[in-house]
């Protein structure tokens, strides 16, 4: 079995720090992290440490090398991935302008936007596309039947519908907390900060 030091240590290798990784390719069970990474939806931010590797410690690769179809399979699965992110921020880039020009405010959440905070942002796993609509819930909601197909599933604070095969939600506000005192607390301080965050695309 793996073991979790390896793995924390091959991350922080993933994420660009300058780690010692030596004694590390010079052991790893190749399919075993292949796995870790699977279950995490981090394969492509783990073969670009993979990529990294072939050239910072090709020495010790020679010495534990991975298999080709392995290597394969997870190529393969990297260029997918890449593929899926240049769809969605296609799509994200495309359902910002159609808000902007219908003369709504908005904001690109989460997913999406925390890739920009990768090494590599097109190596993340995409999911849906969350935005924040600085509008009210009625407006949301209408401009959503009228442009989307949505259904009966509207949610406290988004409704779920899809743009060009993508899925996104659509948030009325960016997130709740469970205690009421702290939700209205949160929601106000959204309010203030609502122009300078769509001011933001993401």
């Amino acid at each position: 079995m793996i073991k979790t030091s390896a793995i924390f240590l091959f991350l922080n290798y993933c994420l660009g720090k300058k780690v010692n990784m030596s004694m590390v390719v010079a052991k790893i069970d190749w399919r075993q992290l292949y796995t870790f990474a699977s279950r995490q939806a981090l394969l492509g931010f783990c073969f670009d440490g993979i990529e990294r590797l072939t050239k910072e410690f090709s020495e010790e690769l020679k010495q534990n090398p991975m298999g080709r179809d392995l290597l394969m399979t997870w190529m393969g699965a990297a260029q997918q991935i890449r593929r899926q992110n240049v769809k969605v921020n296609a799509v994200a880039g495309k359902l910002y302008s159609k808000f902007r020009e219908d003369g709504l405010r908005c904001c690109i959440l989460k997913g999406q936007g925390n890739a920009l905070m990768y090494p590599n942002p097109y190596s993340r796993t995409p999911g849906d596309i969350d935005v924040w609509v600085n509008a009210s819930r009625e407006q949301i909601t209408e401009y959503a039947k009228k442009h989307f197909m949505i259904g009966d599933d509207i949610r406290y604070h988004h409704l779920e519908t899809t743009l060009d095969g993508v899925p996104m939600e659509l948030h009325f506000f960016p997130g709740i907390m469970n205690n009421p005192i702290y939700n209205a607390r949160l929601q106000k301080w959204f309010k203030r900060n609502a122009d300078l965050q769509c001011s933001n695309v993401v």
